[in-house]
């Protein structure tokens, strides 16, 4: 996902409590210190509106599935 602002780190670290780190953790056997491998900086964008842009153009593009598994 891009984002707007915050260091990658941190939003890394805030997955490790989201449906995302549940799924890495129960659906592939992922530890919260490995979550680090499954993100990266997409797209560095100038404000708020040109992150939004550029996530839906992303979505659009790549099509993501995220399953839920409880």
């Amino acid at each position: 996902m891009i984002d707007s602002g915050r260091h990658l780190f941190q939003r890394i670290d805030e997955h490790k409590h989201s449906a995302i780190g549940k799924h890495l953790r129960n659906a592939h056997n992922q530890t919260n210190k490995d979550l680090q491998e499954h993100f990266a900086i997409l797209k560095k964008c100038r404000g708020k509106c040109e992150c939004l842009i550029y996530e839906i153009l992303f979505i659009q593009e790549k099509k993501p599935v995220l399953v839920c598994i409880y």
